[in-house]
């Protein structure tokens, strides 16, 4: 993630802008390389990322469940 949000590829909650379902949780996302351990630093981004998935899906089961909807439920290919 860059300082400023024109030069980010992702927002603050790990999803790629302008690509719907797609999140980046990895190093990748960091300012500047790592020079130490490098296993580390990854570590607190995948354990954020895991909460964001599932915060999101949870209020999508939520939604789906208050509109009547299986929360399993499939979208249509190319579909929102």
């Amino acid at each position: 993630m860059a300082r400023d949000r024109a030069d980010s590829e992702a927002d603050h909650r790990l999803r790629v802008r302008g690509i719907d379902g797609l999140r980046v949780i990895d190093a990748s996302i960091f300012l500047a390389v790592t020079s130490g351990n490098t296993n580390a630093p990854p570590m607190p981004v995948g354990d954020k990322g895991a909460d964001l998935v599932l915060a999101d899906n949870l209020c999508l089961s939520l939604c789906r469940s208050r509109a009547g909807m299986p929360s399993c439920a499939v979208r249509p290919a190319g579909g929102s």
